[in-house]
């Protein structure tokens, strides 16, 4: 029935339900969420490694910063190699100049006497995007780091996402929208359980999962959860500044006033399935730049080759090109009742037993 494609309507039915399962995504978030002690214990790491590495530079990207991270997160470090090719945010091209670099660094952690007391091992992982993998000695020891190179596409969605997700100041009370971070914090525990949060098997990467609860959350629902900041903040945002000018942790001037979405974080999970569920991935692309759907028709013929198309915000590349099959999630009455409500719950509380109707649908294939 229609009163089950919205998440008011089905609270109303399940209040009881509902109210449990809210309470179990806070509790979810507030257990397994990066605080800032850790943030700044891995900043200080990266700092000692910086002085190590010097002249060239090193910023903390991805979960390290962008605040939908558990406590447990590795943590992704962008080494910043100066170099006279014109326009070195293309992180495409700079992979062409930048492979050898990894082994030639590595040989140079390996042999630097005051880099092997901060470092206990080091190695190459070869990917689209290489890192360097890396075990610390103490006090450093319970860290791992994934280091990559020139790869600055990553810096600025970093800081753009952790704008998004934020607190507003520095007693760790207010944020833009605590929502969003507690349901892409779930979403990515979620689709690890189920297998689809590695896109080295051919499912989705953490910043993808991010993207598509931002989009949700935008685009999603009425009213919006979440701004465009880009849009709002064109030179804070829609531009490729020097990377020395990004700060985290600032304020930002007043957001425009604009009706409140009030929907519990539970219902926008719920939500956030259901939306999904009947997307139409193979037609259309989610543009996160513009904050709104396109048609793949619109777009060059070779896209089509992706089953999933996400235009990352600045370099507008698909953020989901590994993504070799479409998530498709059950949403029908059936599924959305009281006992699903139940099963949620506990799954929160165990995410190691997911229980969510999900399967996969390979490219192409008609449902």
């Amino acid at each position: 029935r229609r009163e089950y494609s919205n998440a008011f309507f089905f609270r109303q039915k399940f209040a009881q339900e509902f109210a449990a399962l809210d309470s179990e995504v806070w509790k979810h978030y507030e257990c397994n969420r990066q605080a800032r002690l850790f943030f700044s214990f891995d900043r200080y790491a990266a700092l000692h490694l910086f002085e190590e590495l010097k002249p060239v530079e090193l910023f903390a990207v991805g979960s390290t910063v962008n605040g939908c991270g558990s406590y447990n997160s590795d943590m992704d470090l962008c080494l910043c190699i100066p170099t006279d090719i014109e326009n070195i945010y293309s992180s495409e091209r700079m992979l062409v100049h930048t492979g050898g670099i990894y082994f030639i660094l590595n040989t140079i952690i390996k042999g630097k006497p005051s880099l092997r007391r901060v470092v206990r091992s080091s190695e190459v992982i070869p990917a689209k995007v290489p890192i360097i993998k890396m075990s610390l000695h103490p006090p450093y020891e319970e860290l791992d780091l994934d280091i990559n190179v020139n790869n600055t596409a990553g810096i600025y969605n970093s800081h753009l996402i952790h704008y998004y997700a934020r607190y507003l100041n520095l007693t760790d009370i207010t944020c833009i929208d605590q929502r969003f971070p507690a349901v892409c914090l779930l979403v990515k525990h979620w689709a690890i359980t189920n297998g689809i949060g590695d896109a080295a098997t051919g499912s989705f990467n953490s910043y993808s999962l991010i993207l598509l609860v931002l989009h949700y959350f935008q685009c999603g629902v009425q009213p919006a959860v979440l701004p465009n900041l880009q849009f709002l903040y064109p030179d804070k945002f829609g531009s490729t500044p020097p990377l020395s000018e990004l700060h985290l942790f600032q304020d930002l001037n007043t957001l425009p006033r604009e009706p409140p979405n009030n929907q519990t974080v539970g219902e926008l999970l719920v939500g956030f399935f259901h939306y999904y569920a009947a997307f139409d991935f193979e037609n259309i692309a989610i543009s996160m730049r513009n904050s709104c759907v396109i048609s793949r028709s619109q777009m060059p013929p070779d896209t089509y080759m992706y089953c999933v198309f996400i235009e990352e915000p600045f370099d507008r590349n698909n953020t989901a090109r590994f993504a070799l099959f479409v998530l498709r999630v059950h949403c029908s009455e059936e599924i959305l009742r009281s006992n699903f409500l139940i099963d949620l719950q506990f799954v929160i509380r165990n995410v190691s037993k997911v229980e969510f109707p999900v399967f996969f649908v390979a490219a192409g294939t008609t449902l």
